[in-house]
């Protein structure tokens, strides 16, 4: 999960017996206690991505950034979720590194 201001991004799965569930990435407002979202991404996107591992914000462009771990042996990916024209785009990662922290500087 991740806090910007009064909204705590996150995802989530429900474990069934032999399989996984669908994961909800959902925007909760905490100063209200309130969902404001929950799937905050399309379906297309949700596709692409495997296994996450983190989600963050950029505090400059509210850009939705997710870590896909993919299947911990090969490398993952970071997907950005551009808030302002709802597309997406993402990066491959190297070396089997997997994202858990991103740091954000200004120019």
């Amino acid at each position: 999960m991740y806090l910007d201001g009064d909204r705590l991004y996150g995802y989530g799965q429900v474990y069934h017996k032999n399989k996984p569930g669908e994961v909800n990435y959902f925007v909760i407002d905490t100063r209200r206690r309130e969902l404001l979202n929950e799937q905050f991404i399309s379906d297309e996107l949700k596709v692409q991505i495997t296994t996450p591992y983190n989600i963050s914000v950029n505090p400059e462009t509210k850009d939705i950034l997710i870590s896909d771990a993919g299947n911990f042996t090969t490398p993952g990916k970071i997907i950005c979720h551009q808030t302002q024209c709802t597309s997406s785009y993402g990066v491959k990662q190297r070396d089997n590194i997997l994202t858990k922290l991103y740091m954000f500087l200004k120019k």
